[in-house]
């Protein structure tokens, strides 16, 4: 900020490397939780960019520069603290698919924050030279901005539906085949044990058969041998 307290322009857009390299930092100390919805976690970064557009609409009623420029650095820094998070969050729900529509979909939030940012840090700069009227000249083309900034939300969280949509149906495909494999599991456990039981009663059948051949070949057996006795006591 200057000595007056308010942002200028080059300290609100910076370079587009430097945010990377502090949403990267913000991103490894902070928590990235694969249990959560990533359009939750989006609808937070969103309901962020507007904390951030505030304080530019807020000074025209409080004309408190340095307020107001103090919670839009405060503001900036919650939003970029959970940019980072939310890209990896949204990597969690795009495993195996691509990438490239969800990554310009982020970078667009984060170029029309950094221009809206830089149509803040100029009404805070008329205003603190004492030029209100320039100031309210810039307001629209902020709120413009912001909707701009809406506008990359929306298409991102497009994007992240048509992809869990995806994942829905292919759950399903995956639930359905895993259906039909325990279907043919427990359809090839009945077989097993219809054969074995088909294959144990055919055992008994035989067992039971040659029982009943050995019971008659000893009963002629016995038949045949009370015969001889009766002819060798009728020839003696």
């Amino acid at each position: 900020t200057t000595s007056d307290g308010s942002l200028t322009v080059d300290q609100i857009l910076g370079t587009q490397g430097e945010m990377l390299a502090d949403d990267a930092q913000e991103a490894i100390r902070g928590e990235v939780r694969p249990d959560l919805d990533p359009l939750e976690v989006l609808a937070e970064l969103r309901a962020l960019a507007g904390a951030v557009n505030a304080p530019g609409n807020d000074v025209f009623d409080s004309l408190d520069v340095p307020k107001e420029s103090a919670r839009a650095d405060e503001a900036l820094k919650a939003f970029q603290s959970r940019y980072g998070n939310v890209g990896k969050q949204i990597d969690i729900v795009a495993q195996g698919q691509d990438k490239t529509g969800l990554s310009s979909g982020m970078q667009a939030i984060e170029f029309s924050l950094a221009e809206m940012m830089g149509e803040t840090a100029k009404i805070f700069n008329f205003f603190a030279a004492g030029q209100a009227d320039k100031a309210g000249e810039r307001m629209a083309t902020m709120d413009r901005k912001y909707a701009e900034v809406n506008d990359a939300f929306a298409v991102l969280e497009r994007q992240i539906r048509a992809i869990q949509a995806h994942n829905f149906e292919e759950q399903l495909k995956e639930s359905d085949a895993l259906k039909r494999r325990g279907y043919f599991i427990a359809a090839t456990m009945l077989l097993m044990v219809l054969g074995a039981l088909f294959y144990g009663y055919r055992s008994y059948l035989q067992m039971r058969a040659a029982a009943h051949e050995k019971e008659r070949s000893a009963r002629a057996m016995a038949e045949l041998n009370r015969n001889l006795a009766n002819v060798v006591q009728k020839s003696a």
